[in-house]
């Protein structure tokens, strides 16, 4: 939420699925969206529809977890607000790494972007297993179209982009060990990526 002068709140939500903001309602079938009044409200559990339909008295459920967030901003930013979320709903895990000097022990990072307007949404094993490469997906969370580019630690092979359930759709040149992309506004892209020095 944010007023006039562009000062706000971005709440994050790790919980809760529904939420009201200001007055909105829905009335004779017509949503009306009210974005004036400075006011959200969270639905923490509910049973609107009488005791007929939906989970009737949360299913017997007796303890209810609902974590928020909240942070401050001078000005909003979609890509700052949603690394804010996905901090918050999805906290770093740390663990002792033991042995070996394959990695630095300060910083690493397994993958580069180019465009702070773009997050890497997920990093992971392609569906067919790591031979095939990994999967990535980003988000243009930007309301104008994006220009970046995704590099590899290790460097690049090659690249495809790919549908989202990971079907190859055509292939990305690969430059100085990155693919370069280009994302509409607010587009999630999926693209495939073979790390240098891997066979196909």
């Amino acid at each position: 939420m944010s007023g006039e002068d562009g000062a706000g709140v971005t709440l994050s939500n790790a919980d809760c699925a529904f939420m009201r903001l200001g007055t909105s309602d829905i009335l004779d079938n017509q949503s009306r969206l009210d974005t004036k009044t400075p006011q959200i409200q969270v639905l923490a559990g509910g049973q609107i529809d009488g005791p007929k339909a939906g989970i009737a008295k949360q299913g017997g459920d007796s303890y209810f977890l609902q974590r928020f967030s909240l942070r401050t901003h001078s000005g909003y930013d979609a890509a700052t607000a949603m690394k804010f979320s996905l901090e918050h709903q999805n906290p770093s895990v740390a663990g002792w790494v033991r042995g070996g000097k394959a990695y630095p022990e300060q910083t690493y990072s397994a993958a580069t972007l180019s465009n702070p307007n773009v997050v890497l949404w997920s990093l992971k094993p392609a569906e067919e297993g790591i031979g095939s490469g990994v999967i990535a997906r980003l988000w243009n969370l930007s309301s104008t179209p994006q220009d970046y580019s995704v590099s590899l630690a290790g460097g690049i092979q090659s690249g495809r982009q790919t549908t989202h359930i990971e079907t190859d759709l055509a292939d990305l040149p690969v430059s100085n060990g990155a693919v370069a992309m280009k994302a509409a506004p607010t587009q999630i892209q999926t693209i495939r990526l073979r790390p240098a020095g891997t066979r196909r």
